[in-house]
């Protein structure tokens, strides 16, 4: 199971010519790549990380962890914002089964670059379930990924002999499952609420304005599963001197849209606010919520990041024989 909705945003290359980075360089290297992007960072997204065969994590790769998460706040001196990052490296070598479900053979032809997409999809999901370190994990510190990490359930043969869970338009992969808090507790790769379920979203992530200006974002409920009741919603969050109006405040019959518009004052104070952005429906109980953020700030910036040190590193690599 994944979070939804999720895309892909872009990709960059930061160049450099180590073969051995620290947790700190992995930091810089977000901050590089955020530069450019150019524009806003994307509180709402995760900034991948991933390496080359050969490139070396000094805290641990392929000995402690084969992935990992945290969140840092890159700042322009004026505002701050908090970026979810990972770094996922790639295993090919002699190490590659601390890191690789299939050492000889995968479902692409590529084990260290496969054995990278479930990591992927492990650090996906926690970042969506506890993005700033604070928010799901169990009483013995495990995020949802970790608690299924290694385990894959049903698998077919693909076409090169390999195993695959899933296929992903034309290819094959294998990719850990994920814990469900449903049905008592498992490790799983989908969920369907037998009463239905709906999915929020708005776009854009973020948009900047001048004090006393404002700003709007697209607010989207989908339907799954025959899901057709009434959902309501709200938005909080708001900088100081702003409103929010949500037209309409709530969507009947499972999907539609809705515009949040939000108008801040001349003395809303310059900075970078995330809106939360909540969907509730009574019948079934359903309350979900997504974040677009809103930069009260001046035009232009340079960027400096002070990286956060907390990080979960719970993929646990596979024992050698």
């Amino acid at each position: 199971m994944f979070p939804t909705p999720s895309r892909f945003a872009g990709q960059t290359t930061v160049a450099g010519n180590s073969t051995s980075l620290s947790d700190n360089d992995v930091a810089n290297i977000v901050g590089t790549a955020v530069g450019q992007f150019g524009g806003t960072p994307d509180t709402n997204g995760v900034y991948f990380v991933l390496t080359a065969p050969g490139i070396n994590e000094t805290s641990g790769f392929l000995t402690k962890y084969c992935g990992w998460h945290t969140n840092g706040s890159f700042t322009n001196g004026v505002t701050a914002w908090d970026i979810k990052y990972a770094f996922v490296g790639n295993a090919s070598g002699p190490s590659l089964g601390n890191c690789a479900e299939q050492t000889s053979s995968s479902p692409n032809g590529d084990p260290g670059a496969d054995a990278m997409v479930s990591v992927i999809a492990h650090e996906l999901d926690e970042v969506a379930t506890d993005p700033d370190l604070n928010a799901w994990y169990d009483s013995s510190g495990m995020e949802n990924a970790d608690k299924c990490a290694w385990t894959f359930g049903a698998t077919y043969t693909a076409s090169n002999g390999s195993l695959a869970d899933m296929k992903l338009g034309a290819r094959d992969y294998l990719i850990q499952q994920n814990w469900l808090n449903a049905q008592g507790g498992l490790c799983t790769l989908s969920y369907v609420n037998p009463s239905g379920d709906f999915l929020l979203s708005a776009s854009p992530s973020s948009q900047s304005v001048v004090q006393g200006s404002g700003a709007s974002y697209s607010v989207t409920v989908t339907s799954s599963g025959g899901f057709s009741a009434t959902v309501s919603l709200s938005a909080s969050g708001l900088p100081p001197g702003a409103s929010a109006t949500l037209s309409p405040a709530s969507i009947s019959g499972g999907s539609g849209s809705s515009t949040l518009g939000i108008t801040t004052s001349s003395n809303s104070p310059v900075g970078n606010y995330p809106i939360t952005i909540t969907a509730t429906s009574t019948s079934p109980n359903l309350t979900y919520s997504t974040t677009v953020t809103l930069v009260v700030s001046p035009a232009g910036f340079s960027l400096s990041v002070t990286p956060s040190h907390r990080m979960s590193r719970r993929v646990i690599p596979r024992a050698t024989p």
